[in-house]
């Protein structure tokens, strides 16, 4: 006789365990090397190919030696990161209080996609500086490692001789070479291109600088489960959605990362367009596009050309002259910052079932986007006047 309860706990924790190896490799995306996630996500396909009715000895063995096999795979340190200990702090203290996984659940902000309202990791030049203080207290504070290099000889940035390592306690380091000489900065190796004005191939002068700032963790905020459950979505909500059952050119969005956020724009039923960098919406059941920017404030903060809100870019699915109609059950997101986002633009709806909850609060590190999200009016200066909307710290 079968034994329907063991087969239907085991389906249970192989389905946790593909979800957290999904979730490791997302919020360590910028820690991981290509390997190490290509690993990671090897597990994650082997726990799926399981069948435990079939052979629930051999699930059990594979689910008791998974998170060896992942211990393993992971960077070894003799402590844990900064960051790390915020999470874990974060994760004790929803615990304690019996409301992690129904009110509250920590996120981490990895790209830029939804600047100027909430910051991914980021470099600040000096003259945008943070304030003085000892590196160890702006790394606790600001989730920031001092970034700084001057070319002492001329010559090409050698990408051969590049490679990350452990230095700290906040970031991965990365050591790079030009004309056989070292230079360090924070950073893993094939992100540092995104985040410094630095390119592989180029030759540097002597006394050129390659960096001379601070590169800042991105937003650790608290996601709000609990709203959801008693009011629909709105327009101009921050929102939290998992990737399932979403893919971008044939292949699942998870793969890039299981939980994204972004600005939730169109309803079930709206139709909607972008025209000179305006989203116009034409709800369910009128018969005329409106601007974004009548439906709420929110919106017309997206629209103010003011603190590096530069309103919405048309691409993908919302590329000029194309018209786009919401399914049932669905919904549209794109991040405030659609000049460099992945967003429903390009991979489509987001199911209802996907939906995670609202951005509600950011605790760390402290900037002035601290606080309750998307709150802050935008800082008043010219959208055009400012050179990346790296630098609104």
């Amino acid at each position: 006789m079968f034994n329907f309860t063991r087969t239907g706990k085991l389906k249970k924790h192989l389905r946790d365990i593909q979800k957290h190896l999904q979730h490791i490799v997302f919020v360590n995306d910028d820690i991981l090397s290509a390997e190490q996630k290509s690993k990671v996500r090897e597990i994650a396909e082997e726990a799926a190919s399981f069948d435990p009715a079939k052979d629930a000895e051999a699930t059990e063995k594979f689910l008791d030696r998974a998170p060896i096999r992942v211990a393993k795979i992971l960077p070894r340190q003799s402590f844990p990161t900064l960051r790390e200990y915020l999470d874990i702090f974060a994760v004790a203290f929803m615990v304690a209080f019996g409301v992690r996984g129904i009110f509250l659940q920590p996120f981490k902000i990895p790209t830029s996609s939804m600047q100027p309202t909430l910051f991914g990791i980021h470099y600040v030049e000096d003259k945008d500086s943070l304030p003085q203080l000892p590196q160890p207290l702006h790394s606790v504070i600001f989730g920031s490692e001092k970034a700084e290099a001057t070319v002492q000889k001329e010559g090409m940035l050698d990408t051969a001789n590049t490679y990350t390592y452990t230095k700290g306690a906040l970031w991965p380091w990365t050591k790079l070479q030009i004309d056989n000489v070292s230079y360090d900065l924070p950073g893993e190796a094939d992100r540092l291109w995104n985040y410094y004005k630095i390119r592989p191939g180029t030759v540097y002068k002597q006394d050129e600088v390659l960096a001379k700032g601070w590169l800042v963790s991105g937003d650790h905020l608290f996601v709000d489960r609990w709203t959801l459950h008693f009011r629909e979505p709105r327009r101009g909500d921050v929102i939290v959605f998992n990737t399932e059952d979403i893919s971008l050119n044939g292949m699942p969005l998870s793969e890039r990362g299981y939980y994204y956020i972004k600005r939730l724009v169109g309803l079930p039923g709206d139709t909607l367009k972008i025209n000179d960098e305006m989203l116009y919406i034409k709800p369910k059941g009128e018969e005329n596009f409106r601007p974004a920017s009548e439906f709420n404030k929110t919106f017309k903060k997206l629209y103010s050309e003011q603190g590096g809100y530069r309103g919405h870019h048309a691409d993908g699915l919302l590329s000029p002259g194309r018209e786009l109609l919401i399914p049932s059950d669905c919904y549209f997101a794109m991040g405030d910052n659609t000049f460099n986002s992945s967003d429903g633009r390009a991979w489509g709806f987001v199911p209802r079932k996907n939906l995670v909850g609202l951005g509600f609060f950011v605790f760390w590190p402290l900037s002035r986007r601290w606080g309750p999200v998307d709150v802050r009016a935008p800082l008043p200066m010219s959208s055009e006047a400012i050179p990346s909307p790296m630098n609104l710290q």
